[in-house]
């Protein structure tokens, strides 16, 4: 069964890929194609931690792209860590720097040296819940579920009302299930969970784990297939973005339609307002208030 659930996969992601770049080719998607690479680049020479290669990397992306916002945002994060970390060298007990630190691992995928700067930090007397919430991912992150179900426990305890500490809640508890015992249901609600995060790559890994349990559900089926529809959704939403950076709001109303046309497809009711949410906000910063009112 296993081959033939790949068989098929490789079919609905080969057919939703052609369905996405059978769009008519334009200035920001042509410039990110070429830029892409290089910012992957830069984030492999970070897991390495060749900090300064991975600088280079993220500057060549923005020669092609200097609107990239990923690329940006990671030379930002590298520069800053490599700030914070020779403060730390000058004084190693500047526990806000360390927790700054540790955030910045964090955002990098630098998990383990996260944790490790948060503990030091919460161990020289540090404790606040942001510090908390971030430990609490990043053990997550490095799949030590019961110790973040320990610490979401706590936080949920402490505010009741923040859906985002029960979310995360949910999700460790569900991921320690899964550790005790694999169910293809478990591995739909953590599918469910990334997909309301955006996360639909990591959605669909989570529905083929189920698909590999019960290889003849078609609602699972349904579950990839739509996961994968909105994730091509998510790219025209990105182009849309980027073709407003360049003023050119007829094709980034085009790329907007088309997402919302797959939503409504899917009959994803909550990704549609999020999207009119989104052509909103970016109509009221361009000072077109009478456009934005429309879309809210």
């Amino acid at each position: 069964p296993g081959n033939y659930i790949n068989y098929d996969w490789v079919f609905i992601d080969v057919y939703t890929g052609w369905f996405i770049d059978g769009t008519l080719s334009g200035k920001p998607e042509k410039k990110r194609q070429q830029a892409a690479p290089f910012a992957d680049e830069g984030d492999l020479l970070v897991l390495d931690n060749k900090y300064q290669k991975a600088i280079e990397a993220y500057k060549k992306a923005l020669d092609i792209l200097p609107d990239y916002s990923y690329a940006k945002n990671r030379l930002n994060l590298v520069n800053s860590m490599l700030k914070h970390i020779k403060i730390l060298e000058e004084d190693p007990l500047d526990v806000i720097t360390k927790y700054e630190l540790g955030t910045e691992y964090y955002d990098l995928d630098l998990s383990e040296k996260a944790l490790t700067q948060f503990l030091k930090a919460r161990d020289l007397g540090y404790e606040n819940r942001d510090l908390k919430k971030f430990i609490g991912y990043t053990y997550t992150t490095l799949e030590e579920y019961s110790k973040a179900k320990k610490i979401f426990e706590q936080l949920n305890k402490e505010l009741p009302r923040d859906k985002n500490i029960l979310k995360w809640l949910t999700y460790v508890a569900a991921r320690e299930s899964q550790v005790q015992k694999e169910s293809a249901e478990a591995y739909i609600l953590t599918g469910d969970l990334r997909y309301r995060w955006g996360d639909y790559d990591e959605a669909i890994i989570e529905y083929k784990k189920a698909l590999e349990l019960k290889p003849d559900s078609q609602a699972i089926w349904k579950l990839i297939l739509n996961t994968t529809k909105r994730r091509n959704a998510y790219q025209y939403q990105e182009w849309a973005f980027e073709y407003m950076e360049y003023g050119e709001f007829e094709n980034a109303k085009e790329y907007w339609d088309e997402a919302l046309a797959i939503c409504k497809e899917i009959q994803d009711t909550e990704s549609e307002k999020e999207i009119l949410i989104e052509i909103a906000d970016e109509m009221y910063d361009w000072t077109f208030y009478d456009e934005a009112i429309i879309f809210y």
